[in-house]
């Protein structure tokens, strides 16, 4: 079981590693883009780059909550992976999904009430997990959209997020 787990591990921290080196890649043609159109822009009347600024390529954004929910994808697969491993070496029957909670409260519970685990998170290793999720949901289902949700203020206020008309604007920095 332990071959698992550290296999498991080795996977993700690769994985992850990956995904930071393609994000790195696709910044380095954002900023090139963004050069381009910057000398483009040099050549336009002002009231013609006032307009051009207005239609400025929305990409980066979008962007940049993809690698965000990209991480969290990647966090999902392999607690899934830990979770199902350790279910079917301790032999039970009771799934990471029969427990109430998101993904993080449910395994939090599921490793160490169920299978007695201490995986050495401390509270504040929980929390930024919980602001992690938060952020992606908050991405995925409503456009970033912070509203009253006091636990995603919190957490872009500790990562220095910038939140603009009460919604997130993530730059290269928070990915």
């Amino acid at each position: 079981m332990n071959k698992v787990i550290s296999a498991n591990f080795n996977a993700a921290t690769r994985e992850f590693a990956d995904l930071r080196r393609y994000a790195q890649r696709i910044e380095d043609l954002l900023q090139c883009e963004e050069q381009e159109r910057q000398t483009e822009r040099n050549t336009l009347s002002e009231e013609q780059a006032s307009i051009d600024d207005l239609f400025a390529d929305p990409f980066p954004q979008v962007f940049y909550a993809s690698v965000v929910i990209a991480d969290c994808t990647l966090l999902e697969q392999h607690i899934d992976g830990i979770a199902d491993t350790l279910k079917r070496a301790a032999h039970l029957r009771l799934n990471l999904d029969d427990l109430r909670g998101s993904l993080i409260e449910r395994f939090r519970k599921y490793s160490a009430d169920v299978l007695q685990l201490d995986f050495d998170l401390s509270e504040d290793d929980w929390v930024e997990m919980l602001g992690l999720y938060q952020l992606r949901n908050s991405l995925v289902h409503s456009g970033g959209r912070v509203d009253d949700r006091r636990e995603l203020r919190d957490f872009a206020t500790a990562h220095k997020i910038t939140i603009e008309q009460d919604r997130v604007q993530l730059h290269q920095a928070d990915t």
